[in-house]
């Protein structure tokens, strides 16, 4: 056989298997929404912004916790915030421009901007999204008119 048709069979195994190895170990997770995609590229809820307006209810130990007002508007308005006429209805307000991803909107961003802590190692939390139950607490991708219910019991 002809050394360069041996060459170009070994030139065309290897793309193949090259290939191949890429489309396997390529990461295709969705943890949080981060990514869903080969190269690693975050998921877009959006591109051109969004505006949602989900709700959150927090009880300890059966008692309500109010949301506070201005939460993310003290210094500079963050694009997660709370607004002074409605934080008593547990509003959330998500104003992001242009490209959106999952991990700009977790539930747990918005403990951060509060500067609440997250956990609660006295008992268990109960999470209920739009009535119900949701395990993903504060890596929830929060969305528009969502009921989100925190108990820490």
């Amino acid at each position: 056989m002809d050394k360069k048709i041996i060459a170009g069979f070994v030139l065309i195994v290897a793309i193949v298997l090259g290939g191949g190895i890429f489309l396997a170990t390529r990461k295709t997770g969705t943890a949080a929404g981060i990514t869903t995609e080969a190269g690693n590229e975050p998921e877009v809820l959006s591109s051109t912004g969004i505006h949602w307006h989900p709700k959150l209810e927090i009880y300890v130990k059966g008692e309500k916790i109010p949301l506070e007002s201005d939460i993310g508007r003290k210094n500079s308005e963050q694009p997660i915030h709370t607004h002074d006429e409605d934080f008593l209805d547990g509003v959330i307000h998500l104003e992001f421009n242009g490209r959106v991803t999952p991990d700009q909107v977790l539930l747990g961003r918005f403990f951060d901007i509060w500067e609440k802590k997250f956990d609660w190692s006295e008992g268990k939390v109960i999470m209920t999204v739009n009535g119900e139950e949701n395990t993903e607490l504060k890596n929830y991708v929060m969305r528009h008119e969502d009921e989100i219910v925190l108990k820490f019991e």
